[in-house]
């Protein structure tokens, strides 16, 4: 059927050809021919694009667009970039945006080419695109900026989402309910809910998706109240909260911890008849994983296949979850080989299971089963996750001595660097019977793990600690140092002058005094220069994944270790000179050894790259 309509195109742009062969030369004088005899070429194109299942349809319907001059048109150009990006190939529709010539060029191909970018994740390649136009003479509609905004917020940039939002008022969208809904949202991903309140309260008309943007605000910053505030405001208001709303009230409580908070308001969404959605469930599963019986989660198992949800695979990677942290490692494997495609995250929910149960043989057994597979393929470069488990389960390995030595050798070969920290996987919980074994003994294999920089007697004191990601690898040689540095200082400060004055009797006076003041003016200096020096250096680093913002010990004057939280939208590039400086925040800089910090995800997020794109905004 395809074939034959696509034999009808080819006539059909045949008697075409010409005006397309205009429009690359005279785009006004094809316009104006086009508008009254190209309907039904327009029209058979939409059908065959909606009709395509495959990539290779896709690239047979543009290879004759191209050999009819007919891909000049800005529709077409821009109803195969849609195509191409419905597809997942964007390079594809970079390729037909970066044919067009710049006289041709509308808001359709733009906004088209930013919508490709920014809903498959090419944040910064969407920014670009974005100054590109505005230097080109083209001012952003009402469809660009909410895409911009997005995307600027997915950036975490604030500097560059303060740009968007004046660009946004100097152009008149101070009441365009898309681009504030959107800026809302952006300052809700910022964790500045104080500016979305008074975008909120500013606002003339409000839309359903305005407050469940609010309501999905306070549940990103984990604000429970002010999610319950907003929802119990939009109900005395007469509007009717959807499943959405409902879902982001759900996911507030269960980021505050409150489990029997949102097990009630479960039942009460359940009572109202409010339509459950798989992520109202995967949330509700993602809390019975961390309540102390397993009741729950086999309820909710129950209802996910009477609503027809098993075709979810984020519902079914929750089942998983649920079921390994209560140990029904048979349920958990029967719903883990009842999905047709598993993912990473299915992979590690099974393998994470088998290891927090102590059986060392399955785990690996899954994991080898991974590899084999066409899954592991595909996903090999998501691995690391996969590594994290299997030094935990390493450990526990040489703990219980529960392995056979070829086992051991063939996990070792699994993984050949094993320098993850085992606190690299904050949400792993050993049971007490293997922390108690881990303490209490040390065996021969145990020393062939490399858990870290440090070794000797802290590996027991960082066990003990939770949600530390990141250890600074010389911060005990810096505290010996440092206090060796402010021990001299005193001792040149206090017994300096006393010395000099004394073994130097016939020195004149004020000689003397130069001398003394001399020797505590050094010892001062180097002392200070030394804290400079080491002033940004991150000694410890905690952080939960999901979390907005994490938790760093630095060391004051005196050698003593200070808290300090940091949010994530508080990071900047550091912009200077200095050495040993990852990034800045709050005015104050911060150094992260990135070679012992094996967290990529978290490393990418203190390294922002965005300095390009503040300075081309303001030259914009």
């Amino acid at each position: 059927m395809l074939n034959a309509a696509s034999k009808r195109l080819f006539s059909l742009s045949s008697h075409f050809q010409p005006i397309f062969l205009i429009s690359s030369a005279n785009p006004r004088l094809a316009q104006s021919i086009s508008l009254s005899c190209n309907d039904e070429f327009l029209d058979s194109f939409d059908a065959l694009l909606q009709r395509c299942l495959a990539l290779h349809q896709v690239r047979q319907l543009h290879s004759q667009l191209v050999l009819t001059a007919a891909h000049h048109s800005a529709f077409l150009a821009a109803r195969l970039i849609t195509v191409y990006a419905r597809f997942g190939f964007v390079s594809d529709a970079r390729k037909v945006f970066d044919a067009i010539p710049v006289e041709g060029l509308q808001h359709l191909l733009w906004n088209s080419i930013i919508r490709a970018n920014v809903s498959h994740g090419y944040y910064d390649y969407a920014v670009e695109l974005y100054i590109e136009m505005r230097k080109l003479g083209f001012l952003p509609d009402g469809f660009t900026l909410p895409l911009i905004i997005r995307a600027c917020s997915y950036l975490g940039s604030s500097s560059l989402c303060r740009i968007v939002h004046c660009h946004a008022l100097q152009m008149g969208f101070r009441n365009h309910l898309h681009v504030v809904n959107e800026l809302v949202g952006m300052y809700g991903k910022l964790g500045r809910m104080e500016d979305a309140c008074q975008l909120f309260e500013g606002m003339v008309v409000r839309s359903l998706v305005t407050w469940n943007t609010m309501v999905s605000g306070y549940s990103f910053n984990r604000d429970s109240l002010g999610a319950s505030r907003i929802f119990k405001r939009m109900e005395l208001e007469g509007l009717q909260p959807n499943s959405v709303t409902w879902t982001s009230l759900l996911s507030s409580h269960s980021r505050c911890g409150l489990y029997d908070e949102t097990l009630e308001l479960f039942k009460l969404m359940r009572t109202r008849g409010i339509e459950i959605s798989a992520e109202a469930l995967a949330v509700v599963l993602s809390i019975c994983a961390d309540m102390a019986e397993v009741n729950w989660g086999i309820e909710i198992h129950g209802y996910v296949i009477k609503g027809g949800y098993e075709d979810y695979l984020f519902v079914k990677n929750a089942l998983i979850g649920t079921y390994g942290k209560h140990e029904h490692l048979r349920d958990a494997h029967k719903v883990f080989f009842d999905i047709k495609k598993k993912n990473l995250v299915s992979w590690n929910a099974l393998i994470s299971a088998y290891a927090e149960s102590g059986l060392c043989e399955e785990a690996y057994a899954v994991f080898s089963q991974l590899e084999k597979s066409d899954a592991g393929n595909v996903i090999y470069l998501g691995l690391d996750e996969v590594y994290v488990i299997l030094d935990e389960l390493a450990l526990q390995m040489a703990t219980y001595h529960c392995f056979r030595s070829s086992t051991y050798g063939r996990l070792i070969n699994a993984n050949p660097t094993f320098k993850t920290p085992i606190s690299a996987n904050p949400t792993f919980k050993t049971s007490p019977q293997i922390r108690w074994a881990s303490q209490a003994t040390t065996t021969e294999e145990e020393s062939k793990i490399s858990i870290g920089p440090a070794g000797g007697g802290q590996s027991g004191e960082r066990d003990k600690e939770t949600g530390v990601v990141y250890y600074g690898p010389i911060s005990t040689t810096i505290k010996k140092v440092k206090l060796l540095s402010l021990s001299t200082c005193c001792l040149s400060v206090s017994l300096g002058p006393v010395i000099t004055f004394m073994t130097s009797p016939d020195m004149n006076v004020i000689l003397k005094g130069a001398v003394a003041s001399s020797v505590i003016f050094f010892s001062a200096t180097t002392t200070a220069v030394l804290h400079w020096f080491v002033s940004p250096y991150i000694h410890k680093l905690r952080w939960q994944p999901g979390s907005d913002s994490f938790e760093v010990e630095m060391m004051s004057w005196l050698a003593t270790y200070i808290p300090k939280t940091i949010k994530f939208s508080d990071i900047r590039p550091p912009e200077t000179n200095r050495p040993f400086v990852t990034f800045k925040a709050n005015g104050n800089f911060y150094f992260v050894d990135t070679e012992h910090c094996h967290n990529k995800a978290l490393l990418a997020r203190l390294t922002p790259q965005k300095v390009t794109h503040d300075s081309a905004f303001k030259n914009l």
